[in-house]
């Protein structure tokens, strides 16, 4: 691939990530670029995450009928409450009072709010305590101006950075549970996704 063609879509890298195409000249093509490239490999980082999460024992897909619906509604709508259903597994971060964490598996999160779309990666902690939380942040307006992503903790900020329109973020710090992730959009509105299980 030489410098002047466009950087190759999310579909490509799924495709490459999942050994697709061993031994072409396509993905040998493909592996050169995605050496001399930063921003594909963050790309091809950031899907292997998600892989990742995917493939944990207890992942459960959403219902065929919401998946369905959710691709029929027009962008930003808000979807039908999904059906309840049993979790066997509880997700939450470390408790730092506490000092127990009975979370043992990544979890994959997103959200589509009607000013931007949110999607994130919560890496539990292994030795050290932190949780390292890997996301992504498309405005639904192409704004230049730097995105605020903070993970809050009752009203301390824990940990911060800032991300542009499309971007990648990383948080890394020791949370308990009921976290939240704010975004502070450039237009001054504020995103909260709260802890999935608080």
């Amino acid at each position: 691939m030489n410098p002047r063609q466009a950087h190759p879509g999310m579909d490509i890298w799924v495709r490459f990530i999942a050994g697709e195409g061993e031994g072409t000249e396509e993905r040998e093509s493909l592996a050169s670029h995605l050496e001399s490239c930063s921003r594909c490999t963050k790309d091809t980082e950031f899907l292997q995450n998600l892989q990742r999460a995917r493939r944990v024992p207890k992942w459960v897909a959403p219902p065929t009928e919401l998946s369905s619906a959710a691709r029929r509604r027009p962008q930003g709508a808000t979807l039908p409450p999904a059906p309840t259903q049993p979790r066997n597994v509880r997700w939450a971060p470390a408790d730092v009072r506490g000092g127990v964490s009975t979370a043992s598996a990544s979890r994959m999160v997103s959200r589509m709010f009607p000013q931007a779309e949110l999607g994130i990666v919560a890496i539990p902690p292994e030795a050290s305590g932190e949780w390292r939380i890997e996301g992504r942040v498309w405005l639904r307006e192409a704004d230049a101006r730097a995105i605020q992503v903070l993970l809050v903790h009752d009203d301390h900020v824990i940990a911060s950075t800032e991300v542009f329109d499309g971007g990648y973020f990383e948080l890394e710090d020791v949370v308990g549970s009921g976290w939240s992730l704010e975004l502070h959009l450039p237009t001054g509105e504020t995103l909260r996704l709260e802890d999935p299980d608080a």
